[in-house]
């Protein structure tokens, strides 16, 4: 907050003090909180004596009366936070310019009910930052307090809970953690929780200038529920998005199966049994299709139904009000979930600002559309360093497994390169000559003949570097997952290697020998040997079932392209023979159209002569009438007369010959059927039968012992007597 300070040519705080002989007072700074303050201490009732008020604020009478005195403009001053003429100002500042503007800009966006947040307001320094060229700005969030302070910008509130813990029910959970997940690898291990989102809403803090009246206007309360789940080394599953609307109004022209998340409805937008059980199995039969096994941690929710009978999910529950303590999700990952989420959100919002006029017409620019993609973006740039270190946070189990995957990636780091360790530790850099796949780390020639030297580890085993560096990729996994001991026991009744804490479930067992033992002569074994004809078999199958598909597949695309021709040939075929029946009954109709025209035209043609005809004696009718006399009048009706009734009496023989043709056409009962009564072009038929692609096994499987194949030479060669064959012995002369 900024002070209201005492500049050394000020006077009229301390004239009284001046002119006073007592000894000189220490000056005391006057900040505009501190005048304030004193000024609502007087108000107070009883009201405090002027003299009490200079003892507790240490400062002198005479400025208590000059402070009240101004009370008005001091309150005015501190509850608008505008500027008196005697405030102290950074003038100097390099962003003076843009920090007006930011400023501006609040107080507009506060005008509309805005909530903003500190990266709210970060984010569009930045935006005008880029507008004023200044390329060197970072808006970081030392900016922010100093914006902040010479503002007195504040936070304000504008608007869950968790039962109590018991620590015993949670450390006796931990203690049995261990047995719960069993054999289940890493990966394999899974959290899934739902979690509430008002996808629309703005922060619930905002920054303000002091004395302003907290309004962020209508919360937006749409809400939606999203399910996480992801396992503990990281591995996420798709979000599902449970909304109120089966295919909300934004969703139109989207297929629902198309978008990036898992998108199921309810009446409140809750998680239910039906939806939950719907879920579950989708993760089921996805599991089963990779042929994969988990264990799912849920917490204990009604909708969580444990009756589904699912063949590669096991569904374990955390006891009740203990999520907070043993729940991944809760731990860390749903927060950061949401967190990725407000960034997405908010980044739409400051595009918006500017043309809303308060946050509702701002909240009505988001839609579940809008949601679901952010929804998605958030969860995959969750980091997956993230979701281990809260399982890690869970529980020692997890932070162990933790611990062995960084083991491993140190151990293929250092092998990744030939440096020698030893001196590598002693900061000199040195190439490695050998390997010690004990220690796991390279040897130069001299720390060989040092390591050779030493009782601990004359015996390790060592290889050349080139050796090691083509067996980088070879993942073989020497201590324990469940334990995180090195393995030192082999049972031969189960063919497992055991830790030293693996063999208190193998006490019964009577074939428990040390691992050194039992791997002696490892790489002659005939479970070596057995195993390298596995592969090599298993390789000659794949190739030649790889051979046979790809054969059956062109076949398969033969008969296709065969039956697509059929189609085509058998449509041209009907093509032709309608356009030849089209181009016959069109002949037929012009034919038959023309006959009629010619008849009824030759009677038109008549009448219309006839109707000219009795024009014209009309016309001679009233010529006569006008200009003829009476006798030639009587004389001339007679005539005319006479030729009038011929003329009708053509008409009348010519109307009588009149026909009238109507013209109308009948589909054949056999074109309708096949427009009416035929359903598809033809029937696809596809027989599906049991490809003879065997697989066959170089030999039967079966429990082996390891056997050593010792190396032979020629002395070990034994002779056998397998046939005698006498020579006789025939003289000479």
């Amino acid at each position: 907050m900024e002070t209201l300070c005492t500049p050394k040519k000020r006077k009229k705080d301390f004239d009284n003090n001046l002119n006073t002989p007592s000894p000189k007072r220490s000056r005391k700074e006057l900040t505009l909180k501190l005048k304030y303050d004193l000024i609502t201490e007087y108000e107070k009732t009883p009201k405090p004596t002027q003299k009490d008020l200079a003892l507790q604020f240490g400062i002198g009478k005479t400025t208590v009366s000059d402070i009240l005195k101004r009370s008005g403009e001091y309150k005015t001053i501190y509850e608008d936070n505008t500027t008196s003429a005697r405030k102290r100002h950074d003038t100097g500042s390099k962003y003076g310019e843009l920090n007006d503007l930011v400023f501006q800009w609040f107080k507009q966006a506060r005008a509309k009910n805005i909530p903003l947040s500190g990266p709210i307001i970060q984010e569009k320094a930045l935006e005008l930052a880029e507008t004023l060229d200044l390329t060197d700005f970072k808006a970081s969030n030392g900016w922010l307090e100093s914006w902040r302070s010479k503002f007195s910008i504040g936070f304000f509130k504008v608007c869950g809970e968790s039962a109590d813990v018991d620590q015993s029910v949670v450390d006796d959970f931990k203690s049995k953690l261990e047995n719960i997940v069993g054999d289940y690898t890493p990966e394999n291990v899974f959290n899934a929780d739902e979690t509430g989102l008002f996808f629309k809403a703005l922060p619930d803090k905002t920054l303000g200038q002091k004395g302003e009246a907290c309004k962020g206007g209508k919360l937006a309360k749409e809400r939606i529920t999203v399910m996480l789940a992801c396992s503990s080394t990281g591995e996420k599953l798709p979000p599902l998005v449970i909304g109120k609307a089966k295919k909300p109004r934004c969703f139109k022209n989207i297929n629902v199966n198309n978008l990036p998340v898992i998108w199921q409805s309810s009446k409140k937008a809750w998680m239910t049994t039906y939806i939950f059980t719907e879920w579950i199995q989708q993760i089921n039969k996805k599991m089963k299709s990779k042929k994969r096994k988990i264990l799912l941690f849920l917490d204990n929710a009604t909708s969580h139904s444990d009756s589904v009978t699912l063949s590669n999910v096991t569904i374990k529950f955390f006891p009740p009000n203990t999520t907070s303590k043993l729940q991944p999700l809760d731990l860390g990952i749903i927060r950061a979930f949401k967190a990725r989420y407000r960034k997405h959100m908010l980044k739409h919002v400051i595009t918006k600002i500017d043309n809303c006029t308060d946050n509702t017409s701002l909240t009505k620019e988001i839609n579940v559309l809008d949601a679901v993609h952010w929804i998605d973006k958030s969860w995959s740039d969750t980091k997956e360093s993230t979701i281990a270190s809260c399982f890690h946070e869970s529980s020692s189990l997890f932070r162990r497994w933790g611990y062995q995957h960084l083991r491993s990636v140190w151990d293929i780091i250092m092998a990744q390169n030939d440096l020698c360790g030893p001196c590598r530790h002693d900061n000199n850099i040195k190439h490695a000559k050998k390997w010690c796949t004990n220690c796991k780390e390279g040897l130069c020639e001299g720390c060989e003949k040092v390591h050779g030297s030493l009782k601990m580890s004359r015996n390790h085993n060592l290889i050349s570097i080139q050796d090691h560096q083509k067996m980088i990729g070879v993942s073989i996994v020497q201590s324990c997952f469940r334990h995180g001991q090195r393995y030192n026991l082999y049972c031969s009744s189960h063919d497992v290697a055991l830790c030293s804490t693996c063999v208190d479930q193998h006490r019964l067992c009577l074939k428990v020998i040390p691992l050194d033992e039992a791997a002696v002569n490892a790489k002659r074994s005939t479970a070596l040997a057995d195993l390298e004809d596995t592969i090599i078999g298993a390789l000659q199958n794949v190739g030649k079932i790889i051979k046979d598909q790809e054969s059956a597949s062109t076949t398969f695309k033969k008969q296709e392209v065969k039956i697509r021709n059929s189609i085509t040939e058998t449509r041209d075929k009907l093509s032709k023979h309608l356009d030849y029946l089209e181009q016959i009954l069109v002949q037929d109709l012009t034919a038959k159209s023309n006959n009629c025209k010619s008849v009824n035209g030759e009677t038109l043609q008549n009448l219309k002569l006839a109707n000219q005809r009795l024009e014209h004696l009309k016309q001679e009718t009233e010529k006569m009438k006008m200009l003829g006399s009476n006798l030639q009048v009587f004389l001339g009706t007679r005539e005319i007369n006479k030729t009038v009734a011929e003329e009708i009496k053509s008409i009348k023989s010519s109307v009588s010959k009149i026909k009238l043709y109507k013209i109308s056409f009948g589909v054949d009962s056999m074109i309708m059927s096949l427009a009416e009564n035929v359903g598809h072009f033809g029937k696809l038929l596809i027989t599906e039968s049991n490809a003879d692609f065997s697989f066959k096994d170089t030999k039967i499987e079966q429990a082996q012992i390891q056997v050593s194949m010792p190396t032979t030479s020629i002395h070990d060669i034994n002779l056998h007597l397998k046939q005698k064959v006498q020579n006789q012995k025939v003289g000479t002369i």
